[in-house]
């Protein structure tokens, strides 16, 4: 069976020079482009953690990846605050595709039909990569009415209802549990792709009513 997914965190701070950042001279009258020092130490390191992670089997047909670039807190910035300065997510992840594609996690970087990109300040700085076949999602699995029913009660009943009415404050430990169900919801119904969907958005509407109450999400 092809490989489905593979996850990691490379615990580094995520280098800032970014592909965006050859440059070209003129050679015999024709422009050659080339790459500086710091860019080809930025591949370089890149290279160097990834090859820790490269998986077995070569990842074929269309593709999620989806990135956090973590970078070191600085100044008056917190844990997991989204980071809104440069480098830009698009030039981040260029290069990172770049090498998974020398490291033959896929066959080609264009087999990568889906992004998803987000960059934090935070504690422990690193990049945390996820790759996600979405030839799966094509299958469609026939379901009962009771087999929907149970579904529908787990995720509404068994976690939505329980916390709706009781989101904790953002540095509670339930948060924690809250996370863990979540994610077990997701393993145990993830051949429906529906239930991820709807358990992120169950997940996105608690840390709404967080903010709301609290003046500040899980995230900051």
């Amino acid at each position: 069976m092809a490989i489905q997914k593979l996850e990691f965190f490379m615990a580094l701070d995520p280098p800032t020079t970014t592909h965006q950042e050859k440059q070209v001279r003129v050679v015999n009258g024709k422009p050659v482009f080339y790459e500086p020092q710091e860019v080809k130490t930025a591949r370089q390191k890149l290279r160097a953690h990834l090859s820790h992670h490269i998986p077995e089997e070569t990842f074929t047909g269309p593709l999620q990846l989806t990135t956090w670039w973590c970078f070191s807190l600085k100044g008056q910035h917190k844990n997991m605050e989204y980071r809104t300065s440069k480098p830009d997510t698009d030039n981040l992840v260029k290069m990172l595709k770049d090498v998974m594609t020398d490291l033959s996690f896929w066959k080609d970087d264009a087999q990568v039909a889906r992004e998803v990109i987000e960059k934090y300040w935070a504690k422990t700085p690193g990049i945390y990569v996820r790759v996600d076949s979405l030839t799966k999602y094509k299958q469609v699995v026939l379901l009962g009415n009771h087999e929907l029913m149970k579904i529908n009660n787990d995720i509404y009943n068994g976690f939505w209802r329980k916390y709706r009415d009781n989101v904790p404050d953002p540095e509670d430990v339930k948060w924690v549990q809250i996370l863990e169900e979540a994610t077990n919801l997701v393993q145990k119904y993830k051949i429906h792709p529906l239930v991820v969907h709807q358990v992120q958005d169950y997940l996105d509407q608690l840390e709404c009513r967080c903010k709301n109450m609290f003046g500040k999400g899980i995230r900051g």
